[in-house]
């Protein structure tokens, strides 16, 4: 039943279409071809096969099906990606399991009504008298009407029960406001609307459904802000703000910039870096750096310039570089936050302060210097204490000598005594993290920032070209398959890739269902899918050299399984004579030797 769904979701999603709207294609032959989203280049090796409904890249050897290049642009598993054709071809996904079409059905409606709750504030917001408050208090913060309209901007005007009885004319019960972290209990019984008399931040999961909401204050009134409680479908800790507008700049551009707050992510997107998230207001998580190292490689943190700021920077510094990421510090001067510095300063200055981003050690100099007297022997070993860990952190060495010439020189000590209390520390009992790899380059070299790098071309064994050769043909040649499968199985194809292709090849074949997409269903592997995709798309090569192909192919395939019966033979009888056993045994297993010889000399 349900491989059933993902056929036609599979069927309602072309893949020339799904991949066209994020990816510039251009039409070649009966192919189309196209810059790789997935790694940097200036040369077209993307290549989309509407006929075959497949992609692959010649240039870091990445591809698959409309599925797989959804896992990859989303930064999803397969269910994501399912799940997000699914709903752009309004095929609707009902599990099968009863409790999991409860919960299934539970959160659809939660996502329904908090969809519905963005746009009567956004309304309110934009279009009513009510609004006018919170739009005049927008522009004395400096945002203008596009970014409210971009962010969905709305206002909860004051009295108990405006959203409640929206939602009763709609047929919506008070419980299940509730349940969406609209509605509160009352004391005495009833309902009441959580949000009154607030300027609205809607804030989305990043496939851009509306999950929570963030209120301000339009005064100086307390709590200064009220948040959305964690629900079924939201928790805070594993959301970024502000990420589903960010993501196709981030990978555009290959980095992010992480604030602290709602005004300081719209303030940063309107002066022209559409590449900003929010922590929604808290210590960045480890599911949030997680969720950022998915999408980009290099971070830049601009937290306020506050002493709760800094620890903040800190805490998300190491969390980040534990998520794979390459990060720096924003030098904002203190007391400023990046809402203020751009209204203040303007965007050309905060460029300039993106260009002087800083590595954690270099920050935390600077922190040190305006906390800590460092021309005193207690601030010299406070500092001292407080960098060495994040010295030896360092994995490169260049980076380290540097910043060790850098920072013995700032507190008057020598670079030999800061190399031994290095060499302590990690020689000490405190445990590293694990080694992660880091990036090389300038700041902003953003080439070296995706994801998939192009890979080497690597040396292939004469039998692997063989065997990829065979797949092809089988492929390709419906004459050339019938022969090739009456010779071989698919259990003599090399273990990994190769094999799980030759499987679904010959399982299809089997089973009278021989069409290209359908066999790339069969494959799990990331470089079984690859490896498929790149053998559907080099049709015409493998063609031209069909006849003599195919016999030499075939002989390569046949003497690489001689070799290693002959192998593992040589091994038995090694064994045999380790153990002192019957010399009998041994020269039966040479008399089968010799005959594999014969026969994979006459195969020479």
């Amino acid at each position: 039943m349900f491989s059933e769904v993902i056929e036609r979701v599979r069927e309602a999603s072309d893949i020339v279409t799904i991949i066209g709207e994020r990816v510039a294609l251009k039409k070649q032959g009966k192919n189309y071809i196209g810059l790789c989203p997935f790694h940097q280049e200036k040369t077209p090796s993307f290549t989309v096969s509407p006929e075959k409904q497949m992609f692959y890249c010649f240039g870091c050897q990445v591809g698959g099906d409309v599925f797989k290049f959804v896992e990859l642009w989303e930064k999803t598993d397969f269910k994501g990606a399912l799940e997000i054709l699914a709903e752009r071809a309004a095929i609707p996904l009902s599990p099968q399991d009863p409790r999991e079409q409860k919960r299934y059905r539970e959160h659809q409606t939660l996502y329904q009504i908090l969809d519905l709750a963005a746009r009567f504030y956004h309304h309110i917001f934009l279009n009513l008298p009510q609004g006018r408050e919170a739009r005049a208090y927008c522009e004395r913060r400096g945002i203008d009407r596009e970014t409210g309209k971009k962010f969905m901007l709305g206002y909860a005007p004051p009295g108990w029960r405006n959203l409640i009885q929206f939602f009763a004319k709609r047929g919506f019960e008070p419980e299940q406001l509730v349940k969406a972290g609209l509605a509160l209990p009352g004391k005495r019984g009833g309902y009441y609307d959580r949000f009154r008399n607030r300027l609205l931040f809607p804030i989305w999961d990043q496939r851009g459904r509306v999950v929570a909401f963030g209120g301000r204050v339009l005064d100086n009134s307390q709590p200064k802000y009220l948040n959305s409680p964690e629900t079924t479908i939201y928790s805070k800790g594993k959301n970024l703000y502000g990420l589903h507008l960010a993501a196709g700049a981030m990978r555009e551009q290959g980095w992010v910039l992480v604030v602290e707050g709602y005004l300081d992510a719209l303030a940063v997107h309107q002066y022209g870096w559409p590449n900003v998230v929010a922590s929604l207001g808290t210590a960045l998580t480890y599911e949030q750096a997680r969720l950022l190292g998915r999408h980009c490689r290099r971070v830049l943190i601009a937290y306020d310039a506050d002493t709760a700021g800094q620890e903040a920077t800190l805490r998300g510094f190491r969390l980040l570089r534990e998520a794979g990421c390459q990060v720096s510090v924003v030098p904002l001067p203190p007391g400023s936050d990046p809402d203020s510095y751009l209204r203040e300063k303007g965007a050309s200055a905060f460029g300039r302060l993106l260009e002087k981003a800083l590595p954690l050690v270099e920050y935390r100099l600077r922190m040190l210097e305006e906390q800590v007297d460092l021309s005193t022997l207690e601030g010299k070993m406070q500092a001292t204490n407080s960098l060495v860990p994040l010295l030896a952190e360092i994995d490169n060495q260049v980076e380290r000598e540097l910043l060790v010439k850098r920072i013995a020189g700032a507190l008057e000590v020598s670079e030999a005594s800061l190399w031994a209390e290095i060499g302590q520390y990690r020689s000490g009992s405190r445990k590293r993290g694990p080694e992660r790899d880091r990036i090389a380059g300038k700041r902003y070299n953003i080439g070296e920032d995706f994801h998939i790098p192009p890979k080497k071309p690597k040396v292939i064994p004469a039998y692997l070209r063989a065997q990829e050769a065979l797949l092809a043909f089988c492929l390709h040649d419906q004459q050339a398959r019938e022969r090739i499968m009456q010779e071989l199985s698919w259990q003599q194809f090399a273990a990994g890739a190769h094999r799980e292709v030759a499987r679904a090849l010959w399982l299809a074949q089997a089973e009278g269902q021989f069409a290209p997409v359908g066999i790339l269903a069969r494959v799990e592997g990331s470089e079984a899918k690859a490896l498929l995709s790149r053998l559907s798309l080099q049709e015409e090569f493998f063609l031209e050299q069909k006849e003599k192909g195919i016999r030499d192919c075939l002989a390569e395939v046949k003497r690489q399984q001689l070799r290693e019966e002959i192998k593992v033979l040589q091994e038995q009888i090694i064994s045999l004579e380790g153990e002192g056993k019957s010399t009998e045994k041994a020269n039966l297993l040479i008399e089968l030797i010799e005959e594999k010889q014969k026969q994979l000399h006459r195969l020479e």
